[in-house]
Formats: C-alpha cells, sequence, structure tokens
C-alpha cells in the first residue's frame, strides 16, 4: 500500500484497499485502521473510494471490452470539452492503458460519475457559465473569476459567468445553501446572490450564509453589509442588513422574519460541524431530509416541538440520530433513505 493518494479514484485502484474492501479479515482492519489513525484527514476520501470499490464490484465481472473503450471515449470527451482555466491540466489517456489495468478504467470511469454527481463541474462555452452542484451529505470550495470563495452546503448548486468584467455586476445564481467570502474591488463592483425564488442579496465585500430551499430564503450576515431585494405583493422591496442578523423570507406572500443571532449557529456546517442550540425536531427533520436527502416520518404530532441542543461533528447521519435518541429519549428507526422518529413510551 502506498501512504498517500492524491484522489479517491487513486485509492479505489490500490490493489490492498480493493481486497479490505470486498474481503476484509482482522489483519486487514488493522492495517487500514493503524493507517487511517497516522491520516486522519483521509477519512472522507477513504470512504469514497469504498463506495466506488463496492459500486463497481457489482458490474466488474459483466464489463466487456466495448463498454471499456465506450467509457474511454466518454473521458476523453470530457477531458476536450472541459475549460482547464477550471478543471486544471488535463491529458488524453489511450486505450491501451484501460486494456492493460482493467479496474483503474472502471474507476476511473466512476471518478467521472461521481465528478458529475457528487462534485458536478458544468461548463458551457455557448453561454459563457460554469455550475457546481454537490450531492447529498457533499461540500465543496469554490473560488470564483474574482477570487471570492464559496463553501457550498450539500444538496446545492451555484452557477456564475466564467470572468465578469469590471463594469459589470458580479452576478451568482443559488439553489440550496453556501457561504460566501466576497472580494471587495476596488471600483465598488456589486456582488449579487439571486436564489431559486427570486430573492437578491446585494454585497460590496462581506461574509454571510444564504439559504434557499422550498418556497423560504435565508441570510445570515457575518460581517460587512448586503440588502435585499424581493418582491412582495406587485410591490419590489428592500432592506438592508448588520452583522449578526438573520432574515427569512417565506411563502408566496413573502412574509419576513428579522432578528439577531449567533451566527455560528448558522455557519458551523462549513466547518463539518452540526450545531442544534434550542432547535426544534421538526428543524432537525428538515435538516436530515435537505442536506442529507433522507425522507423523514414523525409518528406522533407532539414530537416536531420536542427541541435538542448539541454540538457535534459532522461525521454522518447516524451520530446526529444518535444523539437525538439518547437526549429526547425517542425511538430511531432508519431503513434505506427512510427515517421514522416515534416515542418510546406511548
Amino acid at each position: 500500500m502506498k501512504y498517500q493518494y492524491e484522489n479517491a479514484s487513486d485509492l479505489a485502484v490500490d490493489e490492498d484497499f480493493i481486497q479490505w474492501v470486498k474481503s476484509p479479515t482482522p489483519e486487514r482492519d488493522l492495517i487500514w485502521k493503524t493507517w487511517l489513525q497516522q491520516y486522519p484527514f483521509h477519512r472522507e476520501l477513504v470512504e469514497e473510494a469504498r463506495q466506488m470499490v463496492l459500486l463497481l464490484s457489482e458490474d466488474e465481472d459483466e464489463l466487456h471490452d466495448f463498454e471499456l473503450e465506450a467509457m474511454w471515449e466518454q473521458l476523453n470527451q470530457t477531458i476536450r470539452e472541459d475549460d482547464p482555466r477550471h478543471l486544471g491540466e488535463a491529458s488524453v489517456v489511450s486505450l491501451d492503458f484501460w486494456q492493460r489495468n482493467r479496474m483503474a478504467a472502471i474507476a476511473a470511469s466512476a471518478s467521472l460519475l461521481l465528478l458529475l454527481s457528487a462534485f458536478f463541474i458544468y461548463s458551457s462555452l455557448q453561454n459563457n457559465t460554469v455550475e457546481y452542484a454537490t450531492a447529498y451529505g457533499a461540500k465543496r470550495t469554490i473560488q470564483l473569476p474574482d477570487k471570492s470563495v464559496v463553501v457550498l452546503n450539500s444538496n446545492s448548486r451555484i452557477s456564475f459567468p466564467h470572468e465578469w468584467s469590471e463594469s459589470e455586476v458580479r452576478f451568482v445564481q443559488l439553489e440550496g445553501e453556501a457561504f460566501f467570502e466576497v472580494t471587495h474591488k476596488e471600483n465598488d463592483q456589486k456582488f449579487v446572490v439571486q436564489t431559486a425564488d427570486g430573492v437578491r442579496v446585494e454585497v460590496l465585500g462581506t461574509a454571510f450564509d444564504v439559504s434557499s430551499r422550498g418556497a423560504r430564503s435565508r441570510v445570515v450576515l457575518a460581517s460587512g453589509k448586503v440588502r435585499l431585494n424581493y418582491e412582495q405583493g406587485n410591490e419590489e422591496k428592500q432592506l438592508v442588513m448588520k452583522p449578526g442578523e438573520l432574515v427569512e423570507v417565506s411563502g408566496t406572500t413573502a412574509s419576513i422574519t428579522r432578528k439577531d443571532v449567533r451566527t455560528e449557529l448558522y455557519t458551523s456546517w462549513k466547518e463539518n460541524k452540526v450545531v442544534f442550540e434550542n432547535t426544534s425536531l421538526q428543524e432537525i427533520a428538515a435538516m436530515l431530509e435537505d442536506v442529507y436527502g433522507y425522507e423523514v416520518t414523525m409518528k406522533e404530532a407532539s414530537l416536531v416541538d420536542m427541541k435538542l441542543t448539541a454540538h457535534l461533528d459532522d461525521s454522518g447521519v447516524d451520530n446526529i440520530l444518535e444523539t437525538v435518541s439518547e437526549t429526547l429519549g425517542v425511538t430511531i428507526e432508519k431503513q434505506n433513505q427512510e427515517i421514522t422518529i416515534s416515542l418510546t413510551n406511548k
């Protein structure tokens, strides 16, 4: 085994890793657990590579040469079409390589699928836009053309031009949730985030979190100054936010909620933390659906008002569910992508 891996596909073609995933033994467990203790920052990479190996193992024996050839052509077509300014240097790979290393070919194809689904990057030269999206449970840090930084939360999508001229508004479209650290320009060039429901956040230079899910948009301002533009009835409305403030625009009537908050409660996700502060079980259920892709059912109406305070590492859904169950004394069943919560003593 190697000790450093550049990406999940690199790890997924390591023969020792493949054997550990497909045929675990106490000896192999010890080797890889020791390696993870030495390189704990690789845990996410290991899980991604593990899923890749399991997925590919299902169809590995049935893969034909013509399918490998199709994979090869698809990968090279993607390399040719992608903009190297955003994807880095890439080389066209020969078919001989795939035929010499069957598992590498399959892993590379899976890596492409992961790229298109969990860390999807879409580049269109015709409309001059770039689009990033994340799958459930995934996050991604993106640098915009003006050097502003965006952390994209799970189940979210962002699009923006390849570049902005100094005379135009820096315009970004968002579905889901993202944290922005916007670079201030000497010419006070505007930065605008537009959500799926039409709320526009105008920025001069600041750090803030925008969440747009369903018929609700929420903005939490960590620092700086933003102006919200939204429609209420047939009127165009505006309001200016101050640091430490939350504003929520919800429903077709665009009703407004505005309050002072501890911003870290709403931005901790970008540091891989899950923070509940007197959070209702109904809100937790919504988070499990929006961020992790589960369908949550609560058996009794009284459950929705139960509240939880906890600060957790984002180590997955099971950690959250265990904390909820132990702290609130409820019974939780998880099967596939469905979660059922019920009172333990009815």
